[in-house]
């Protein structure tokens, strides 16, 4: 017997079974440099983990990072398309990074994650 997926939900919850809540979002700032050795201009971009991918077009930092700090914790990773796909760095980790190498200047988007 195949009962529909509400109806089984409704069942258990009736009989004492709980489920889990979505736990919130957890956001992580990031800050911005536009030199190397965190200097110059700068700015922190708060975003979620995980699942938010930030396209910095339309902001005046789009291929314009040269240095970032990432919060302990964290990991972020920068692209060079808007989407967060194509050529990438590597996984950044706290304090951060004071140079980009190949991605100096190239990013126009980046992602964060929770250790």
């Amino acid at each position: 017997m195949h009962l529909p997926i509400t109806i089984t939900v409704s069942l258990l919850t009736a009989l004492g079974h709980s489920f889990p809540s979505p736990s919130p979002l957890d956001s992580v700032s990031v800050t911005f440099f536009d030199n190397r050795g965190w200097a110059g201009a700068s700015s922190t971009f708060s975003v979620e983990t995980q699942s938010q991918c930030y396209g910095l077009k339309g902001t005046n930092w789009t291929n314009r990072i040269r240095s970032l700090k990432v919060p302990s914790g964290y990991r972020c990773r920068l692209w060079d398309s808007n989407s967060c796909n194509g050529k990438s760095s590597p996984d950044i980790y706290p304090p951060g990074a004071k140079e980009l190498g190949g991605m100096e200047n190239k990013a126009t988007s980046f992602k964060c994650y929770r250790n």
